[in-house]
């Protein structure tokens, strides 16, 4: 049975954290693993690893909502969310509280694994920017909007030829309608 849209969201997060070894350091480090984990599970699996929404963020790609996911995860008693510090500064820690296995498929925690071993070593300034480098979708997108990553995995020339018809069909439906 298919797990609903929020839960498997909520999900991901968990295996996240799961996977850093229990607990992951920094919320936009968060943000990132779970939109190169949807990239790549697109990429490999071609299907989607949620429909949860990804959104146009000011450093970057972030999940829509992330604190009401992760304040049900505090709720269930799935995860603990506590600050910490980095020499003077402040930096959110997750925490699992659960050892019940994952819900997720194989193919889902790989997509994930992958993720966070492009993450390894990387601050969040760091991904950040190559989020910026590398995101069509974050570099057209305002802040706030939900964000067609998948667009990020296009070929220049597929995209271009995609925006060129859409302009066609765009022009055609003037003509017709006015």
């Amino acid at each position: 049975m298919p797990i609903e849209s929020s839960e498997l969201a909520k999900e991901i997060i968990l295996e996240i954290v799961r996977q850093a070894g229990g607990e992951f350091k920094g919320m936009t480090r968060l943000y990132k693993v779970f939109y190169l984990a949807h990239l790549i599970y697109f990429d490999e699996y071609q299907g989607l690893l949620s429909d949860w929404p990804i959104v146009r963020m000011p450093q970057g790609p972030g999940i829509d909502r992330a604190d009401l996911l992760i304040r049900q995860l505090e709720q269930e008693r799935l995860l603990a969310k506590t600050l910490g510090k980095v020499g003077p500064y402040d930096e959110w820690r997750l925490t699992s509280l659960t050892q019940r296995p994952t819900q997720l498929t194989v193919e889902q925690c790989s997509a994930i694994r992958e993720a966070l071993d492009l993450a390894d070593g990387k601050s969040a300034k760091e991904m950040s920017e190559a989020a910026h480098h590398f995101s069509r979708s974050w570099n057209t997108g305002k802040n706030g909007s939900q964000l067609n990553i998948y667009l990020d995995l296009m070929e220049e020339e597929r995209l271009h030829e995609g925006m060129a018809h859409q302009k066609e069909i765009e022009d055609d439906l003037k003509t017709v309608f006015g």
